[in-house]
């Protein structure tokens, strides 16, 4: 029948930095994203040479990701028990640039109809991913993760941990970081929409960046980084919170002066 996840909020979840890199053949959703996360966290990438077979209670995760209100957690996770087996994780392989493997992240993720649980097992393949990692890896505090609450946020967040683990420091305990536009929508699965840059800024990059600064405690200030007149990447100015707000004391500026998600500019409609 398989252990039960262990579904403390204090766990770090750890990955290959090619995982974060990758592209995923379709979304998954918010809460689907969640449950990844969380059965990550129940692996030992250090001692692990195997996975296991796990099963949890949905009124268990529910409790844990603080939604038991949430009477459709059944529909919303049996969706999601759909969307992870249909998903493809395209990692692009290190000596063909271009070429690119598509891996199955789990062996089954089955929805178990009239127990309220689900039971998972990640597949043998994505061993070099998640075991036995020694370099290139980014390790994440699960807690960070749990309540955010905009569909590109986990990605975009483990993007900048990614990088922020090898940028420099600057005098006043901030780093800062690059991230291109190919790498956004690379993660994020917007290839095909958000074609404006701009769009892409407002409804990808700015939503996701407000939830970090709400749920991670890292405030980022942004710029372009352009070539000739084309814009191919932003740089990021990644705070602390704590430095940030010390920062605004320090310059007497006005509380929320230099947010940058001051607008709302209305979502435009995408076909699926």
């Amino acid at each position: 029948m398989g252990d039960w996840l262990d579904l403390s909020k204090n766990h770090k979840f750890v990955q290959d930095n090619r995982m974060i890199k990758a592209q995923y053949s379709r979304n998954i959703s918010l809460i689907g994203q969640k449950i990844v996360r969380i059965a990550i966290a129940n692996v030992n990438s250090v001692d692990d040479d195997t996975f296991f077979t796990y099963r949890v209670k949905l009124s268990h995760l529910a409790k844990l990701l603080e939604i038991e209100k949430n009477k459709d957690i059944y529909r919303d996770v049996k969706k999601a028990a759909g969307e992870i087996l249909e998903t493809k994780i395209l990692i692009e392989q290190e000596r063909k640039k271009g070429s690119f493997r598509q891996y199955n992240l789990f062996s089954y993720f089955d929805y178990n109809d009239g127990e309220g649980t689900v039971t998972i097992r990640f597949n043998p393949d994505m061993n070099e991913f998640l075991l036995k990692l020694k370099k290139d890896f980014t390790q994440i505090a699960l807690e960070d993760v749990l309540f955010m609450s905009h569909k590109y946020s986990i990605r975009i967040y483990e993007l900048i941990r990614m990088k922020l683990k090898r940028a420099k420091v600057y005098g006043d305990q901030h780093k800062k970081i690059e991230i291109t536009v190919d790498e956004i929508r690379k993660a994020t699965n917007t290839v095909n929409i958000y074609k404006q840059i701009g769009q892409l800024k407002d409804f990808v990059l700015l939503p996701a960046l407000k939830d970090i600064e709400n749920n991670a405690s890292y405030h980022c200030e942004m710029e372009y980084i352009k070539e000739g007149r084309k814009i191919v990447g932003f740089e990021l100015d990644v705070w602390s919170i704590n430095g940030w707000q010390y920062k605004q004391l320090q310059s007497n500026q006005i509380d929320g002066q230099l947010s940058l998600f001051d607008e709302s500019p209305e979502e435009p409609h995408i076909e699926n």
